[in-house]
C-alpha cells in the first residue's frame, strides 16, 4: 500500500503535464470503476445490473477521452497514466 499511495500521485503528475486538465478531471472518475472491481473481486460484493451499466459507462467515458482527438485512434500517453493512478 506504501508504494501504491506513492506511486498513484506521481503517475498522476505525470498525466496532468501530458494532457489537459478537463480529461484529467474526467478521467478521475475511471476511479469508481477500479474500486467497484475490487470490491467484487477482493470482498464478493453484490454488483446489481445497475451498478454494471455504471462500470459500462464510466469505462466507455474514460475511454473516449483517452483518444488523442478528432480523427486519430491514439491514446493520449497522459491520459494513460492518468488511469494508472486511478488504479
Amino acid at each position: 500500500m506504501v508504494v501504491l499511495d506513492i506511486a498513484a500521485p506521481i503517475l498522476l503528475m505525470f498525466g496532468i503535464t501530458m494532457t489537459n486538465s478537463a480529461n484529467v478531471s474526467l478521467l478521475n472518475n475511471f476511479e469508481i470503476v477500479a474500486t467497484s472491481i475490487i470490491a467484487l473481486v477482493i470482498f464478493k460484493e453484490v454488483v446489481f445490473r445497475r451498478l454494471w451499466i455504471a462500470i459500462l459507462l464510466v469505462t466507455v467515458a474514460s475511454a473516449i477521452l483517452s483518444f488523442e482527438g478528432e480523427g486519430s485512434f491514439e491514446f493520449n500517453k497522459g491520459s494513460l497514466f492518468v488511469l494508472g493512478a486511478c488504479v
